[in-house]
């Protein structure tokens, strides 16, 4: 087109005044029609591109916001079960030796939602039966009640302290002061983003590992870790903190409240 109309202007220049003036009022008038339509068009091309625009970022905003998690009816989660797996879970600390913790931990944590509101909500704790063919609660250890939860940022949660007992080989190991935090997903069917931190007594651990307090805190030194005051004010604690934990809602599971242990048990 840039062409045809630079080719065009000394054609029109050479012929006589007359024919001249009309042509540069001619060319005048087709120029103004055709810059005229072309800015029309654009403009109007270019305003439906930026509407679609819009909404392709209101659709993403949406997505986001899906994924992240909404809050969840309080009132639903009351009488879910949860499976909480440390041996699944990632334990960045003790640091160098959590991975090993972990291994000798065999039954999962099970939490039961008791209460749930605005503000707060509390879980009845309880083991997995290690023997037991299919997921059960372990009838023969105490449950242990962790209320006083923070639920002010639903569907996130923060649970603790507590002390939560797990057995481990012939020995019992506690994780004192225990603080789970986690967020509600997919409408409740999980808990993701889990981290539970607390204290570990490696003074629990004399017997499975065939080794003193002393021993393992000089152990574990070795790996990176260091052994801290625990409640008690000796120094043969150490950090824990897992992290990863994806907890899934058993929905064919109820927790039975175990104050005292039965005498059948070993």
């Amino acid at each position: 087109m840039l062409l045809a109309l630079l080719l065009a202007c000394p054609t029109q220049v050479i012929g006589g005044d007359d024919d001249t003036d009309k042509g540069i009022d001619d060319a005048d008038a087709d120029t103004d029609t055709d810059s005229d339509s072309d800015s029309d068009a654009d403009s109007d091309t270019d305003s439906d591109a930026d509407a679609d625009g819009d909404a392709d970022a209101d659709a993403d905003a949406d997505a986001d916001a899906d994924a992240d998690g909404d809050p969840v009816v309080d009132s639903t989660l009351i009488g879910r079960v949860y499976q909480i797996s440390l041996a699944n879970a990632t334990i960045e600390e003790p640091a160098g030796v959590g991975s090993l913790l972990g291994g000798y931990i065999e039954q999962d944590l099970l939490v039961e939602v008791t209460a749930a509101d605005a503000t707060t909500i509390s879980f009845l704790g309880a083991l997995s039966d290690a023997d037991a063919r299919t997921l059960a609660q372990d009838t023969c250890v105490p449950t242990v009640d962790i209320s006083g939860g923070d639920f002010t940022n639903n569907p996130e949660f923060d649970v603790g302290p507590t002390d939560l007992a797990f057995p481990v080989s012939d020995a019992s190991v506690t994780i004192e002061g225990a603080v789970i935090t986690g967020t509600f997903v997919d409408g409740g069917d999980t808990i993701s983003d889990g981290v539970m931190e607390g204290l570990v007594d490696v003074r629990d651990l004399e017997g499975a590992v065939g080794m003193g307090a002393d021993q393992i805190c000089s152990l574990v030194g070795s790996f990176g870790a260091s052994c801290e005051p625990c409640p008690d004010g000796e120094e043969y604690c150490l950090g824990f903190r897992a992290v990863d934990i994806e907890a899934p809602w058993i929905d064919d599971l109820d927790l039975v409240e175990i104050i005292e242990v039965s005498e059948s048990c070993p």
